[in-house]
């Protein structure tokens, strides 16, 4: 007498993959947003706390003094002098904020949704009050008032322009990129993201310009980049898509398959 054959629920078979699994499209599963990973922001702000100590200490001051000197040495007064004078426009706070408030709401547009729009605005005010807190809390005289001192009522610590610059370049990548758009983005292996290199790229530039044109000193150009990369950092966070609100692989795929 012949045995039935096993139902489908009882039927023995490679039906279940007993390794790991790749991504629904084939690729890497999908990894954090580099600005997202969660061990950035916190050195970012260890240093800008090492460096406001520094400061407030007036530990930087010779060294200020050296390297302002070397970076002045190179404005020539004329073409480089105006070209300069260009590129550090992009750390007024009014334009990188306009810049910024533009993309924010495109991204907002594409998404449908008011939450670009109202991370940037937040975080672009909340970098401009920590800004200016530790320019009163510092008091760092700028290079042009022939004085260099802290506590003596200066505003030249942190730079505002290398930390407008910094914050709108690098959130303006993270609102163009894959943190926003909630779609994988075919990764390069050991290459860096073009539009963050250009990004930081602009971001340094426009500090090492104020400091040719002799606005600030290197310790201030130092702390807009940290100060304003680490705003860029944590509202970046806030750009990312809810996980639970991520698709899911289905699961048990192909267990009902017939042979």
């Amino acid at each position: 007498m012949l045995n039935p054959p096993p139902s489908p629920d009882t039927a023995v078979g490679p039906t279940t993959p007993l390794g790991p699994t790749t991504a629904p499209s084939g690729g890497r599963p999908d990894t954090p947003d580099r600005w997202a990973a969660g061990a950035r922001e916190p050195l970012l702000a260890a240093a800008l706390l090492l460096l406001t100590g520094a400061v407030a200490a007036e530990t930087t001051l010779r060294a200020d003094a050296t390297g302002l000197s070397w970076f002045t040495g190179l404005n020539d007064g004329g073409v480089g002098h105006g070209v300069a004078r260009i590129l550090v426009m992009g750390g007024q706070f009014w334009l990188a904020g306009t810049v910024l408030a533009l993309l924010a709401a495109f991204r907002g547009w594409v998404q449908r949704s008011l939450r670009p729009l109202l991370v940037a605005g937040v975080a672009m005010a909340g970098l401009e009050a920590a800004v200016w807190a530790l320019k009163a809390l510092t008091g760092r005289t700028a290079p042009s008032s022939g004085l260099n001192a802290v506590s003596a009522g200066g505003t030249s610590y942190p730079s505002g322009h290398a930390a407008a610059a910094t914050f709108a370049m690098l959130l303006g990548v993270a609102l163009l990129g894959h943190s926003c758009s909630g779609r994988p983005r075919r990764r390069w292996p050991r290459m860096p993201r073009m539009p963050s290199v250009v990004g930081g790229t602009g971001a340094v530039t426009v500090g090492v310009c104020t400091l040719v044109l002799g606005y600030h000193w290197p310790s201030d150009a130092v702390g807009g980049w940290l100060i304003g990369a680490l705003a860029a950092g944590v509202a970046a966070r806030w750009l990312r898509p809810s996980v639970r609100h991520r698709p899911r692989p289905a699961e048990g795929h192909g267990a009902h398959r017939k042979a």
